[in-house]
């Protein structure tokens, strides 16, 4: 059974680090099938933030083929990494410390 996309999107920042909107995008899509829908993530990673478990750590405006869309990289909070322990999703092979926070 796979983890709910928030849950993936938590333990995709754990263990990676921070990352870009489309670079999780593209690994949802690997996980979840291409059928995953670039504002689904896009709200899900904005809900996270909101609720304090991930944050922008910095943003970028894309100008491709005419059209510009502005990109956030986010970061699971020291609070993300607590909640995930909290809830089991934590399985030991999130980034600790400087990542993190």
């Amino acid at each position: 059974m796979k983890l709910p996309q928030k849950g993936w999107l938590l333990t995709a920042l754990a263990r990676g680090g921070p990352a870009w909107d489309e670079e999780l995008q593209r690994g949802a899509n690997a996980e979840y099938g291409s059928e995953t829908r670039r504002g689904a993530i896009r709200l899900a990673l904005e809900e996270l933030a909101a609720a304090g478990l991930v944050q922008h750590c910095s943003e970028r405006l894309d100008s491709t083929g005419g059209r510009s869309r502005l990109s956030f990289r986010y970061r699971l909070t020291p609070f993300g990494l607590e909640r995930m322990r909290d809830t089991g999703l934590d399985t030991g092979k999130a980034m600790h410390g400087g990542e993190a926070q």
